[in-house]
């Protein structure tokens, strides 16, 4: 295609034309282990961990190799100032530098132990004009300090930064469409977090983010509010208007969705109608996922394709109807106690844990 243009959270304020890469690596720390007591026995594999973890933070101080026009955008005012707002105070500090996040770290069996093992998983943000490969030299250097630990790049889930021109003509569009709307002008920015844009932009194509904020994204209770389409016109709703695409807007009641985002009828409803075409005549349904999976476990998944994989494998306690209505799924009735710190289920005769 020409372009692509995506909804996922981002904020109305802005227009995500870039995303920082992902860097997932694995560390095992091993050691002879022994009884807490005894430290002159062993070394501890969950202080060796605890130094290289420290270590590790030299890799925010990396410096971006970044092309003259796009930094000259990243230093704008205007641009920083949106970054912030729209991802919280010090976002504009960090979308041009890498970032260091260790998410996992697990170790010893009881208080009185030596750890003899440790596992530590780090993630680590690509901003544009960083590789892994640049980031992965900083690591191998760190390691040889620690002939203890073991390294391994989490491959499925690790991926380039991907940026597009921040002032494509899309960009034109879609700003000057939103600010009909909304009165307020999003700005070009780069996100922290990953989209599925990047595949997109891989493969040359222009994408663009243009959706709400993600202040609850991740969250209990994911939600946008519904004030948020209008900040600057209470009261106002979506609305698609498929009459007259040539007047200027009054309120969002009189916009053509399809013409705010710059794209066609019949781009769109060919791709509805195809995919139900094919699914009908299918006698399995094949959901294509985006990357490998690192876990078949629910129990142990960390990112959003195992999510979707374990949500259409494994059943529920409870599950919620496409209006987020909650049903009873393995169980059959649920009673919570009078201050909601505990619940019963009643579970299906049927039902066994599996291991």
């Amino acid at each position: 295609g020409d372009c692509m243009i995506n909804a996922e959270p981002g904020s109305l304020h802005t227009i995500r034309f870039a995303e920082k890469g992902t860097l997932r690596i694995t560390f095992i720390v091993r050691t002879a282990g022994a009884h807490g007591a005894y430290v002159h026995r062993t070394e501890s594999a969950s202080r060796l961990a605890a130094a290289l973890i420290a270590r590790l933070a030299v890799v925010e101080t990396m410096t971006p190799n970044l092309p003259p026009d796009l930094a000259a955008h990243m230093a704008r005012a205007d641009v920083r100032s949106a970054l912030d707002a729209a991802m919280g105070q010090g976002a504009a500090d960090i979308a041009t530098r890498p970032t260091l996040n260790i998410g996992v770290v697990q170790a010893g069996l009881k208080v009185n132990m030596i750890p003899d093992h440790c596992r530590v998983e780090a993630d680590i943000r690509l901003p544009m004009g960083l590789t892994a490969e640049q980031v992965l030299t900083v690591v191998a250097g760190i390691l040889k300090d620690f002939p203890q630990i073991e390294m391994s790049v989490q491959e499925a889930a690790s991926n380039p930064a991907a940026y597009c021109a921040h002032n494509h003509r899309m960009v034109g569009l879609l700003a000057g469409n939103a600010e009909a709307v909304t009165g307020t002008r999003p700005i070009a920015v780069p996100s922290l977090g990953a989209t599925d844009c990047k595949f997109w932009r891989y493969r040359n194509v222009p994408a663009y983010v243009y959706g709400p904020a993600p202040g609850r994204m991740a969250m209990t209770n994911e939600s946008v509010p519904v004030s948020e389409p209008t900040p600057s016109r209470p009261g106002t709703s979506w609305a698609a208007k498929a009459d007259d695409r040539t007047t200027q807007p009054k309120n969002i009641g009189d916009v053509d969705m399809f013409g705010f985002f710059g794209v066609s009828r019949a781009c769109i409803f060919a791709t509805v109608l195809g995919g139900l075409v094919g699914s009908a005549a299918a006698a399995d349904l094949k959901v294509a996922l985006s990357t490998n999976l690192n876990t078949l476990d629910p129990a142990t998944a960390t990112f959003g394709e195992e999510y979707v994989y374990s949500g259409l494998v494994f059943s529920a306690l409870m599950g919620t109807d496409p209006e987020g209505k909650v049903y009873p799924d393995l169980a059959v009735s649920s009673q919570a106690s009078a201050d909601l710190k505990s619940w019963d289920f009643k579970l299906r005769p049927s039902v066994r844990f599996q291991h």
